[in-house]
């Protein structure tokens, strides 16, 4: 298991990834164009991913989607391996999450071994 440590510094860096989310949320318009791959991923964009030491990767967006406006938040880790569980839900807790993990939206990504969860805001 891979160690997550969330101290001061990473919280910041988390508030900042989270101000910018909801400075610029991402339109219904937007999301359809990226899930049809014809539009710039938020992962690309540096203002919505965090890097964590030990090689957790953190991207968080506000998307409009048609329940309304949602976290979003997907994490990934370096090298062949998912990330587990308690990882997943206590970065999300720092993101922002309040209900509890049985009620998110909850998918993976293959390709990236990443873990995407949404709440509705």
């Amino acid at each position: 298991m891979r160690v997550l440590i969330i101290d001061d510094g990473v919280r910041e860096q988390i508030r900042k990834v989270v101000d910018y989310a909801h400075a610029h949320v991402i339109s219904f318009h937007d999301l359809m164009r990226v899930m049809k791959g014809q539009g710039p991923v938020p992962g690309d964009n540096p203002e919505f991913v965090l890097h964590i030491r030990m090689g957790y990767r953190c991207v968080f967006t506000i998307d409009e989607q048609l329940k309304g406006k949602m976290r979003h938040l997907s994490v990934s880790v370096s090298g062949t391996k998912w990330p587990n569980e308690h990882a997943v839900k206590e970065l999300a807790k720092e993101f922002g999450f309040v209900r509890p993990f049985e009620e998110w939206s909850k998918w993976t990504e293959s390709e990236a071994r990443a873990v995407n969860i949404l709440e509705l805001l």
